[in-house]
């Protein structure tokens, strides 16, 4: 019990210390404000709070200049949307990266968009001189040996045995040539470091909830790594977003203390709301814990963002519908799948036409809670109590 009570209030400790020293909190903070007015179709709001930020911090994530010049687009201020877009491509972006449907009046703006294709090949250059090739292909060596340790789930001692060799490898690249930029860049390597850095973290949380493994000779000789407070700094320099941050460093850990949020379908009331799945005494300290690191809490405000996807636009009444009418359904499984046919085509069209804009992704939340709808399902037969 003291034992708990202790890491809790080391836990605490370590919040308010990050909280005191990160630089990039508030520019987090107000990203997720942005977002809001976003999801409210707002843009004009979104537009003046992302021009702050990019006037205030040294640099930022290609997934806000991204947003912003789309703001721009919304609201007709083509100056600011090429600019922006112009900023893009020294992100990281290639002439592929504006195909999505958010840049087609910037496109139709003859003389902006003409401007621009002239100046891309000089920016693309621009952006190529800054990649570090050497630096790279030690990262990608590093990653292919942790790909093939991954796949090696038969013999889980060895592989774990990888991922600790390849942490310390990790550790003495980051040290010496420092945390890169690529996580605020658009750059294929991003998911790779990221993976690397979650199988070391991951084994970490496995070794501190395992007894048996607390007392394998193997685990007990792995020395700690410096690769937390190296994440820990990264965030603290903005150079890794809250939701990358705790990707790695919660991976394989089920007590996760910044929550998994879900998401509730209710069919009867033909609602969606974002939760946290967990008791309702403990969300405060939750969402205390997300705010202290840049997230935003899970609450009533977060129901907002429902409407920036493509759940805003759910079929109940169509889903209700196809249950009635599915003779054959009599399984839980059978209606699911007839409403996972339609989820899809909804989905898909509300991405080709709405879906350039890069937020709060609920769409990727796959821990999905299911409410009502029972009277729809007629034939389904109950499952047999065990």
């Amino acid at each position: 019990m003291l034992k708990k009570i202790f890491f809790s209030v080391f836990l605490l400790c370590n919040f308010l210390l990050y909280a005191e020293n990160n630089i990039y909190l508030d520019y987090f903070k107000k990203v997720n404000q942005a977002e809001l007015h976003i999801a409210k179709s707002d843009y004009k709001g979104a537009l003046e709070i992302y021009k702050a930020l990019f006037d205030a911090y040294p640099h930022s994530f290609y997934k806000d200049v991204h947003n912003a010049a789309i703001c721009a687009i919304e609201t007709k201020q083509y100056k600011d949307a090429l600019q922006l877009s112009k900023d893009l491509v020294l992100h990281g972006y290639e002439l592929k990266d504006f195909d999505c449907s958010g840049f087609n009046a910037l496109k139709n703006s003859k003389k902006q968009w003409k401007q621009f294709l002239s100046d891309y090949p000089k920016l693309r250059a621009q952006y190529e001189k800054t990649l570090d090739l050497p630096l790279r292909e030690q990262y990608l060596t590093l990653f292919r040996i942790d790909q093939k340790a991954a796949g090696n789930y038969n013999n889980v001692r060895d592989m774990d045995s990888v991922f600790y060799r390849l942490a310390t490898s990790v550790s003495n690249l980051i040290q010496k040539r420092s945390f890169q930029h690529w996580m605020t860049k658009k750059d294929t390597i991003n998911f790779k470091l990221l993976a690397m850095l979650r199988h070391y973290c991951g084994l970490e949380n496995r070794i501190k909830a395992s007894e048996a493994m607390q007392k394998d000779s193997l685990y007990i000789n792995m020395k700690k790594n410096d690769i937390r407070i190296l994440v820990n700094q990264a965030l603290v320099d903005g150079l890794l977003l809250p939701e990358h941050y705790v990707a790695i460093t919660t991976y394989s850990d089920s007590t996760n203390p910044y929550g998994e949020t879900a998401i509730e379908i209710d069919y009867d009331s033909e609602t969606i709301r974002p939760f946290l799945p967990i008791p309702i005494e403990k969300i405060e300290e939750v969402n205390q814990r997300r705010v202290s690191i840049g997230l935003p809490p899970v609450n009533d405000l977060t129901q907002g963002m429902i409407n920036a996807t493509w759940y805003k636009e759910y079929p109940f009444k169509k889903i209700k519908e196809a249950w009635l009418a599915c003779d054959t359904c009599i399984t839980m499984r059978d209606y699911l799948f007839v409403a996972k046919k339609i989820e899809l085509e909804v989905k898909n069209n509300y991405e080709y036409d709405k879906g350039c804009l890069i937020i709060q992704n609920m769409t990727k939340i796959t821990n999905i809670y299911l409410k009502g709808g029972r009277e729809y399902q007629k034939n389904l037969i109950p499952r047999k109590k065990e």
